[in-house]
């Protein structure tokens, strides 16, 4: 339904945009764009060298640590489920008979 209409006014949106978008460009070589971008790598080196070297290890040592701790956690939780889920199991077999009394 929205498709149908929109196709009248489709046209009429496509080639305003084209001609804002394209109106003018040329596709030619030029030192300034190449010195432009030189110095966008340049910075963006220079941020990621700088960012390496006064917070990297850091970073990397704060993740491990953090992966160690929660890892831990999560394994103690799952042995503790892992055990109430047993002791459950067992629960439910000897009320139906199937071990002796009080286990």
């Amino acid at each position: 339904v929205v498709t149908r209409l929109l196709q009248p006014i489709l046209p009429v949106f496509f080639a305003v945009q084209f001609a804002f978008l394209y109106d003018g460009w040329e596709n030619k070589f030029s030192l300034k764009q190449l010195q432009i971008g030189l110095s966008i790598f340049a910075f963006g080196s220079l941020f990621l060298i700088a960012f390496a070297a006064t917070a990297g290890s850091e970073v990397a040592f704060a993740g491990a640590f953090a992966e160690s701790i929660l890892g831990a956690e999560a394994l103690e939780g799952l042995s503790v489920w892992a055990t109430e889920q047993s002791a459950a199991i067992q629960e439910v077999l000897n009320s139906l008979g199937g071990g002796p009394p009080g286990l």
